[in-house]
């Protein structure tokens, strides 16, 4: 019975695109003559045994300072994700006779470097008792696990394929060390989907702003960032008649902090990248990044267009208190006071029960000569796929896993984008182009995620506007550089 359920909703889900074949055949009146042979490509299938694991207990662990495991099925919650989610783990019990347990220790402020996930994949590693067969961990967790030789190296690991689709291709690029993909993310998650920065505006003020289409010129390349702030200047307004900018008035642009460092993603240029060679190396400054910081910060620091609900505009050295922070946020937004708000996908969730009927944008293009959009995953609310060094099974994890990628991008993925994102918290169509976009351009940091001290100095610029770029280059290059040197070794003791 169980089985012919499953058989149905997943009949229910691709019946749509069934009928769609159908409604668009050609006219009944055209011979094969004149119209030419075309043939599908064949569906992309991953290359996994033809055999079933007896009942095989499959452990997850899942950490993080985020509050999403992919894992787990909330019994009672009828919203897309959930049942879907439900759908994609009994068909993965079905296909090979396995019982996927999960255990989450995940805690707002918990994965730091030294947190529940390291501390879980250190013990094993000293204990060699393999006690989860896959682990779903927070970035800075992750990362030094990784660093430490705690991690399976996945381009190694039995079935799993990291060339194919329903890996994140850019992950694989930009985390790869020396050869090694220790910890990942693709389509068995949608974490990093949730915490992809992007760009909310209010389609209304819009609307009064300009008669451009800003779809169409995402589209054809042509969104940059003086367009951006173009827009972002002519919408400013003191509502209440005070003559004081305060949180009661509206704006071409409501930010936060770490667009600092989302800025440099959306030059699709990071604070530190893995080199042919296969080594991270410090590639924060050059004229480019020179000239992104400058253009941001000549239009973010215009207290009168930008509101920032982080940091207390009469003394912006200081910050907000973060009771503040989502109640500013939200008004602002929901009462149709800010024209752009730069989030992550979270903030689309914030406001689907408002009046606003808002859409969503790439972030621009930052230089001239950049032909892709970027959009970094946010570091810290971000958790990577990894298997640790002792493992039960190899082969069941890499079946296991690759099937759980394979499948979640024919289910968890469309649940999330096109049934959530698109048919529930945005309310057109072209939001869904613009998430393809935005999905494709994705960006990872390992300066970030290795703890490089530019993080945390850049997303302070917001209180220290008298601080320049090359002066935080200079100040903490040396420092840095030792710090990289250092994880460069680790990985070198790792060995082949």
């Amino acid at each position: 019975m169980k089985k012919a359920i499953i058989i149905l909703l997943t009949l229910c889900l691709f019946l749509p695109i069934l009928a769609s074949c159908k409604e668009n055949a050609g006219p009944a009146d055209l011979t094969d003559s004149a119209v030419p042979e075309t043939t599908e490509a064949p569906e992309e299938k991953p290359n996994l045994p033809d055999e079933t694991f007896d009942g095989y207990d499959f452990s997850v662990l899942v950490t993080g300072n985020f509050q999403n495991n992919d894992f787990a099925v909330i019994e009672g919650a009828e919203d897309p994700v959930n049942n879907a989610r439900y759908i994609w783990l009994s068909d993965l019990e079905e296909k090979y006779d396995v019982k996927l347990s999960q255990t989450e220790q995940i805690s707002f402020g918990s994965s730091t470097g030294s947190g529940p996930g390291y501390n879980a994949v250190q013990k094993i590693n000293k204990s060699q008792d393999p006690m989860y067969d896959a682990c779903m961990i927070g970035t800075y967790d992750v990362a030094k696990s990784a660093q430490h030789g705690y991690l399976y190296d996945l381009n190694s690991l039995d079935y799993v394929d990291l060339s194919r689709s329903w890996w994140d291709q850019k992950a694989n690029e930009d985390l790869m060390i020396q050869g090694k993909t220790f910890y990942t993310t693709g389509d068995i998650s949608l974490t990093d989907n949730i915490v992809t920065h992007c760009i909310l505006f209010n389609k209304e003020l819009m609307r009064q702003t300009t008669s451009e289409d800003l779809y169409e010129l995402v589209r054809q390349g042509k969104w940059n960032f003086e367009k951006f702030a173009e827009l972002v200047m002519q919408v400013s307004e003191n509502v209440n008649g005070d003559d004081v900018m305060d949180a009661a008035d509206r704006y071409g642009l409501l930010t936060w902090n770490d667009s600092m460092l989302q800025i440099l993603g959306a030059g699709r240029e990071r604070i530190c990248t893995v080199n042919k060679d296969g080594r991270i190396e410090l590639s924060l400054y050059c004229d480019r990044t020179v000239s992104i910081y400058e253009k941001y910060t000549s239009l973010a620091y215009k207290d009168e267009y930008v509101f920032n609900y982080q940091v207390d505009r009469k003394k912006p050295s200081t910050g907000t208190p973060k009771e503040t922070w989502d109640p500013t946020r939200d008004a602002i937004f929901n009462e149709g006071r800010a024209l752009f708000y730069m989030s992550v996908f979270t903030a689309a969730a914030r406001h689907r029960d408002s009046d606003v009927d808002f859409g969503i944008l790439p972030f621009p293009l930052m230089t001239e000569e950049q032909t892709e959009y970027g959009h970094q995953v946010s570091a810290y609310h971000c958790q990577f796929l990894c298997v640790p060094y002792y493992i039960e099974n190899a082969k069941i994890s890499g079946t296991v896993l690759e099937y759980l990628a394979y499948t979640g991008k024919k289910l968890m993925t469309p649940a999330y984008a096109e049934k959530t994102l698109v048919g529930t918290q945005f309310r057109d169509e072209e939001s869904g182009d613009m998430l393809d976009i935005i999905s494709a351009s994705r960006v990872y940091d390992v300066g970030i995620y290795y703890g490089i001290p530019y993080r945390d100095q850049l997303i302070a610029l917001f209180k220290n506007r008298s601080v320049s770029m090359t002066t935080i280059y200079e100040k903490l290059k040396n420092g840095s550089q030792i710090l990289i040197d250092r994880i460069n070794e680790s990985f070198d003791e790792l060995g082949d």
